[in-house]
């Protein structure tokens, strides 16, 4: 029996964590004191396709989802679980949404500031009353 080459055995873990998923490129996750607790979710916007934005409180984010779920624009409840501990959404492959009983795989999900948040569910920024002129 042969061997295998001691730089195989270096190389092939680090080649792994390179590659990207049979879905796309690899998941680009929160920390974890940046994750969304579902319990603080308190309204979400579904501006179409696979996309989902959600309110938590003081912290907004976006989820894409691996597919286009259909339900989310008539499903009045959605229910969001995370796979890692404390059922926390950070983008984890295992990460989902279920909505009308059909489970929508989460892609990936990034926090927004104010400002991208406005624009997102189509708010006008707000301006600053002491930059007009006059």
């Amino acid at each position: 029996m042969r061997p295998t080459p001691l730089f195989l055995l270096i190389a092939l873990p680090v080649l792994a964590a390179c590659a990207g998923t049979a879905d796309g490129p690899r998941r680009q996750l929160l920390s974890a004191g940046d994750c969304l607790d579902p319990a603080a979710a308190r309204s979400w916007h579904h501006p179409g396709g696979g996309e989902l934005l959600v309110d938590a409180g003081r912290r907004k984010y976006r989820i894409r989802l691996a597919e286009s779920c259909n339900e989310l624009g008539t499903d009045p409840v959605i229910v969001l679980q995370g796979a890692g501990l404390g059922n926390r959404v950070c983008g984890n492959a295992g990460d989902q949404l279920i909505s009308r009983g059909r489970i929508c795989r989460i892609n990936d999900i990034e926090m927004l500031d104010p400002d991208a948040w406005r624009q997102a569910i189509g708010e006008s920024p707000r301006r600053n009353p002491a930059d007009d002129d006059g």
